[in-house]
């Protein structure tokens, strides 16, 4: 679920790679994040879809996906 709030978060701003986002996944390789990815786009278009029929805005919302995903430990 984790990799799916990134991926809708990073279209939704308009960084086209995903290389920065894979190094927040410790412990999972590029190849494995660029898999998941490609696994996850089906279910992406579909939420994307629906959001877009429900959330009919100008500018006057803003959907944030609020469930905290460790990305910094302390060092």
């Amino acid at each position: 679920s984790s990799i799916l709030a990134m991926l809708i978060w990073q279209t939704e701003i308009g960084i086209e790679s995903q290389r920065r986002f894979c190094k927040f996944f410790v412990g999972l390789s590029h190849s494995r994040f660029n898999r998941r990815a490609r696994m996850l786009l089906p279910l992406i278009r579909c939420i994307r879809q629906a959001w877009n029929q429900e959330v009919k805005t100008a500018g006057e919302f803003l959907i944030i996906d609020s469930f905290p995903v460790p990305v910094c430990q302390p060092v």
